[in-house]
């Protein structure tokens, strides 16, 4: 399994764009994937995650019970799928950017 660690320090463009710092696009490219999926967590902060991982997480929240429900609306309801764009940048989805309060400057710590 893949673990993302260590910070960076990104800009968020003018198109709510931000580039993946290098170290991280190397592990997606080893691992064939160049797809993320991105949701909003509880504390008001957004989980990325390689579409893998995501639907392994996504499998493991299906299952959980009925009283569950709000967790589920949570990262599912608000998940969107990206893809790496030719110049290693994701879009980050204006709801999603609301959400976490990111304007211009983003911390991307990997877990």
């Amino acid at each position: 399994m893949t673990v993302f660690q260590g910070c960076s320090a990104l800009t968020l463009d003018g198109k709510g764009r931000v580039t993946v710092p290098a170290r991280h696009r190397d592990v997606l490219a080893a691992a064939e994937q160049n797809q993320l999926t991105i949701t909003k967590h509880p504390s008001g902060c957004l989980l990325v995650f390689p579409r893998q991982a995501w639907e392994q997480f996504r499998e493991k929240l299906l299952s959980l019970p009925l009283a569950a429900e709000g967790w589920r609306r949570i990262f599912l309801g608000s998940a969107m799928d990206v893809d790496l764009d030719s110049g290693a940048r994701v879009l980050i989805a204006p709801e999603l950017r609301t959400w976490a309060g990111l304007d211009r400057e983003v911390m991307l710590i990997g877990m």
